[in-house]
């Protein structure tokens, strides 16, 4: 292993990148007796960086960043070699904001302000959708698997 966290142990991660305190609060306060760890930035600069060191399924991000948008972030994690499903939180989650995201290639849409049971429901579909069948498979090479087989 090259000393990245995995996010596939008891304690799954997750990271919150909005430039408010007040984001960040809302979602410790949902996640505080979960097995979820919140990790949280503030700008998509800073993101990339913590995404550097850590493998995380779920970014919950703002709408809009200090450096860019939900967009911007979108498009630089997708480049990543796991790059984690993206939720995106607005206090006006119309249709078109929702058509965005999916059409794009993020996960889903959390209106603020942030309710407990659709924070679990939802980040625990996208956590489900990352870690998914292909990276729950174990690696056996084919000759092991043809023996078991037979």
């Amino acid at each position: 292993m090259t000393g990245k966290t995995t996010a596939l142990t008891n304690r799954i991660s997750i990271l919150a990148v909005s430039p408010s305190e007040e984001d960040h609060r809302s979602l410790r306060h949902i996640l505080q007796h979960s097995n979820w760890v919140l990790n949280t930035t503030g700008t998509i600069a800073e993101t990339l960086r913590f995404l550097e060191s850590n493998v995380v399924p779920v970014i919950v991000c703002a709408r809009d960043l200090p450096d860019g948008s939900w967009e911007d972030l979108l498009e630089a994690v997708a480049a990543g070699p796991l790059p984690p499903q993206v939720v995106v939180t607005s206090d006006c989650a119309d249709s078109s904001l929702w058509s965005s995201v999916l059409n794009r290639g993020g996960y889903d849409v959390l209106l603020k302000p942030l309710a407990q049971d659709e924070v679990f429901g939802l980040l625990s579909l996208a956590w489900r959708t990352w870690h998914g069948p292909s990276r729950a498979r174990v690696y056996v090479p084919a000759a092991e698997a043809m023996a078991t087989a037979r």
